[in-house]
């Protein structure tokens, strides 16, 4: 069976989506962000001349919005159909969010790219 959490395609098919596949759904996703983050970063950092912005701002942005293509219909469902069963996978999954979110705000390398961005031409409006 197809979870519809991580389809990629139109509006989330609430009816759809079963209580135990959100968990694995998170972890899948925040998975796939991760090693896709990583691969990003090792790639820049490998050029030798300044990161874009157009070749790593709108990739990053990319991960956080499937993140929230997969999150946001479970924490919708969480606030308007709770029940005992998706109020627990609901919370398994926080603090597996909160490692994410953390892990990318103090990621170094991330840290760097914003830096060098931040002073390109481009950012300077020249």
């Amino acid at each position: 069976m197809i979870n519809p959490l991580l389809e990629n395609t139109g509006l989330p098919k609430f009816s759809a989506i079963n209580v135990a596949d959100i968990e694995p759904s998170i972890k899948s996703v925040l998975e796939e962000n991760r090693s896709c983050l990583n691969d990003l970063l090792e790639s820049l950092q490998q050029q030798n001349t300044a990161p874009e912005f157009a070749a790593a701002i709108p990739a990053i942005e990319e991960l956080g919005d499937r993140l929230h293509q997969v999150w946001g219909p479970v924490s919708h469902l969480h606030g308007v159909l709770n029940s005992v069963e998706l109020r627990e996978a609901y919370n398994a999954c926080l603090p597996l969010l909160s490692r994410y979110q953390s892990e990318i705000s103090q990621d170094q390398r991330l840290f760097k790219l914003y830096q060098q961005i931040a002073a390109s031409d481009i950012a300077a409006g020249s």
